[in-house]
């Protein structure tokens, strides 16, 4: 193998380290992001709290709607394709 294809696979191996490290940090700043949204959920949650709307919005005030059992004879409430 001569001098350059030696260098050329150097460099390889020296790209190849440095994109994994990149990898590496870009893992452990998505979990730091992840951790600070939670932090940021929690804190509007207190603040739900403490004005009084534990609910949060409208609709979880109201509860959740389940969709009732399809009724074959019922027409249809949904969009089509036109």
């Amino acid at each position: 193998m001569s001098e350059f294809d030696q260098a050329v696979q150097h460099e390889r191996m020296r790209l190849v380290g440095l994109i994994a490290e990149a990898k590496e940090r870009i893992t452990e700043l998505q979990g730091q992001v992840a951790a600070d949204e939670m932090r940021i959920e929690a804190l509007d949650a207190y603040d739900r709290v403490k004005a009084g709307r534990a609910g949060g919005s409208k609709s979880a005030k109201k509860g959740l709607r389940r969709p009732k059992a399809a009724d074959p004879e019922a027409p249809s409430t949904e969009p089509t394709d036109n």
